[in-house]
């Protein structure tokens, strides 16, 4: 299973399934498959049992939805191990069925970002990053940038100072 794990990206938005020696399979969603599914082997090993298999997807933009239908599935077909009406473990469900269903469901690639490299005249700095919200607000913010309303207004300032105040 190391070399498995090994094999996996450190991040990228995926649904995965774990099965367990006692007999139920978590399902979820994470950001960082590597790290979480190191996580749930580890907290398995802690409670004297085992992760016996693991299964992830390719990185896809509607993960998080993804993983509501998964919840969805395994909640139709299975007791939650806890008895609650909310998790993410389920009883006597095995990683082949529930892959299956999962393999069904639509993967959207993430959306690569080109790399824009622009050179601020105002503070000489030269950024390669993916165009974001941060890099309009750097160029926005030394006025090589505008924004306009509907109406025509500059709202450049106003769209400046209202990012700050929320971040």
């Amino acid at each position: 299973m190391r070399d498995e794990l090994a094999e996996l990206p450190e991040s990228g938005e995926v649904i995965y399934i774990v099965e367990y020696s006692f007999d139920a399979v978590k399902v979820g969603y994470t950001s960082q498959p590597r790290r979480r599914l190191q996580a749930h082997i580890r907290s398995a090993r802690q409670l004297g049992m085992e992760a016996t298999r693991f299964w992830t997807s390719e990185p896809h933009v509607n993960a998080r939805m993804n993983e509501r239908r998964l919840i969805k599935f395994c909640s139709e077909r299975s007791e939650r191990t806890t008895g609650a009406k909310q998790g993410e473990y389920f009883a006597s469900l095995n990683l082949d069925d529930v892959r299956e269903f999962a393999q069904t469901l639509q993967f959207e690639p993430p959306i690569e970002k080109p790399a824009v490299e622009t050179e601020c005249p105002a503070c000489a700095v030269v950024d390669a990053r993916p165009l974001s919200a941060l890099a309009l607000l750097h160029e926005i913010a030394h006025g090589n940038l505008r924004i306009f309303d509907s109406a025509g207004r500059d709202v450049s300032a106003a769209w400046v100072g209202s990012v700050k105040a929320n971040h």
